[in-house]
């Protein structure tokens, strides 16, 4: 089996990781790819529950793609989850209880072993606390697979797309690209359309587009998300 993982990270929290995770899965499962999704850490589930529940973002992307291949483990697909929904760190002092990286490495290598490709959904951005003095990029370093940051198509994206893009290649970390996600239809025009294009020429890395939020027109695969496929798979 082929070891090919992408983490699915983001300026910051719901701006629409989920989403995309699911679509990219999504466009995986039409090219009949063998693939499965790990949310290492999820904060508002409830860890007492086995099923697919027990993590929201698990229980959405299953739902918008139906079952993944092997159909794997809730336990393994979600293997760190605290109840409050709250920063990873303080959902888990507040159980007594820590982020244990292993037992994510090990849901990672289980995953990975069993199948061709796996798309990784991280909690927040990349500077999101985890208790012990870690981050998100802590956890990104330890599992050393390229990025993708999704940033929300707004005024003042700019700015946090171009930091997020400084810390991860300061950090070493491969980013695959950045997609841009329409959250709403409001804003000025002239500024989301030219969002993308100066992220493009500053940010060094490829900019895959806008995927517009909750639509993929017949059902077909967005052309963003085919241009990440092909980009990431092709290489």
């Amino acid at each position: 089996m082929t070891r090919t993982a992408l983490f699915i990270t983001a300026t910051g929290t719901d701006v629409g990781k989920t989403f995309v995770s699911a679509a990219l899965l999504r466009a995986l499962l039409a090219r009949n790819i063998d693939c499965a999704y790990l949310k290492p850490i999820q904060t508002g589930g409830d860890s007492s529950l086995t099923t697919a529940d027990r993590a929201p973002d698990l229980r959405a992307v299953l739902d918008a793609c139906g079952p993944l291949p092997g159909t794997p483990d809730p336990m393994t697909m979600a293997p760190a989850v605290f109840r409050k929904a709250a920063s990873p760190h303080l959902a888990a002092a507040l159980e007594g209880r820590r982020v244990d990286f292993e037992k994510i490495l090990a849901a990672f290598d289980t995953l990975s072993r069993a199948h061709d490709v796996l798309v990784v959904e991280g909690a927040g951005g990349i500077m999101v606390p985890l208790g012990e003095g870690r981050t998100t990029l802590d956890l990104m370093q330890r599992l050393a697979i390229p990025a993708l940051v999704v940033t929300p198509n707004r005024l003042g994206c700019v700015n946090e797309t171009l930091l997020t893009l400084d810390k991860l290649a300061r950090s070493g970390i491969e980013t695959l690209g950045v997609l841009f996600n329409r959250i709403d239809e409001t804003g000025d025009p002239e500024i989301l359309a030219d969002n993308p294009r100066i992220v493009a020429e500053l940010g060094g890395v490829p900019v895959f587009g806008e995927l517009p939020q909750g639509r993929e027109p017949n059902g077909e695969t967005p052309p963003c998300i085919q241009a990440i496929l092909d980009h990431w798979l092709g290489r």
